[in-house]
């Protein structure tokens, strides 16, 4: 869900990551979190919530009163100065090109204790995350609108690694058995139901670092269904291979490449037979020829016999 007054911009970002379903709301109707329970992922543009919802968060541009949740301050401009070279740090950003970034007049924010910096211009914070309780936050502390990051290759990297870390990952599409796996389900869940091929069904409760241990050792398809209290949220399949991902794959494969090593040490054998096959070459043809003139001169010989007969 986008929550903005001026939505084109991140409507056609969020748009284009796979996997997502985007909604509008102005920031005048959005009254709370509790109407927008069904949202995985909140993205605030230019406004601040009372409290976060729970789930995943995105704040653009925080203004400067409306909440206690985020320590905001008028904005300030952060040029590139010499003194105030550009910090990044963790997976957020890492390898991102942000050295030509024009951020533009920003907000002064105070991090939380639950978040993280990950990019700041000196002392001033520009985008940081973490975690507050049921609900995962990233904060941009820019104007999209006075910044040239949305014309830069960065924005929709930044974007979309701040969408994968506030929305936890599908399970993959299948997996082997014994191979342990993490289950990442979604911050609104308590519960996550594992039914299994045999009829089996758990139901585990999530607790506070919202992972659940996974290893099958019974081949077949599983059923995981994530629930807050009774309301289903999320349900998937995922198939456990009895062998290998390739063994288990049926459509025709390509016939594997013919490699032809050699061994060092027979390269002396193998030039050697190269040079000796043209005398036994020579050889052969020597011995055909000396067989034809034998068995042409025993002709010659019985026909000279019977014309003196």
């Amino acid at each position: 869900m986008l929550v903005s007054d001026n939505p084109a911009l991140l409507e056609r970002a969020l748009a284009a990551l796979p996997g997502l379903d985007v909604s509008v709301i102005g920031t005048a109707a959005y009254t709370g979190p509790a109407e927008n329970f069904s949202a995985d992922l909140t993205v605030f543009d230019s406004v601040t919530p009372l409290e976060w919802p729970v789930g995943g968060s995105l704040v653009i541009d925080p203004p400067a009163s409306g909440s206690s949740l985020l320590a905001v301050g008028e904005r300030r401009d952060v040029a590139d100065p010499a003194d105030a070279p550009l910090r990044v740090q963790g997976n957020l950003a890492d390898g991102l090109s942000l050295g030509g970034i024009d951020f533009g007049t920003v907000r002064t924010i105070t991090p939380p204790e639950w978040a993280t910096v990950h990019v700041s211009r000196g002392e001033q914070p520009l985008v940081l995350s973490g975690r507050s309780g049921q609900s995962a936050v990233a904060v941009w502390a820019f104007d999209l609108q006075e910044s040239n990051l949305s014309n830069r290759l960065a924005f929709p990297l930044l974007l979309a690694r701040s969408v994968r870390e506030l929305v936890p990952a599908p399970p993959p599409g299948s997996v082997l058995t014994g191979e342990q796996l993490e289950l990442t389900p979604s911050l609104r869940a308590d519960a996550v139901e594992l039914a299994g091929p045999d009829g089996s069904v758990n139901r585990l409760p999530l607790g506070d670092t919202q992972r659940v241990p996974f290893v099958a050792m019974v081949p077949g398809v599983y059923r995981v269904t994530e629930f807050a209290g009774a309301t289903p949220l999320y349900e998937t399949q995922l198939p456990v291979n009895a062998g290998t991902a390739r063994e288990s794959a049926l459509r025709p494969q390509p016939l594997p490449s013919t490699i032809v090593v050699g061994v060092q040490g027979d390269s002396e054998a193998i030039t050697a037979q190269r040079s000796v096959w043209p005398w036994l070459a020579a050889l052969a043809l020597v011995l055909v020829v000396l067989e034809w003139l034998y068995v042409h001169r025993g002709s010659t010989r019985t026909a000279s016999t019977k014309a003196t007969s």
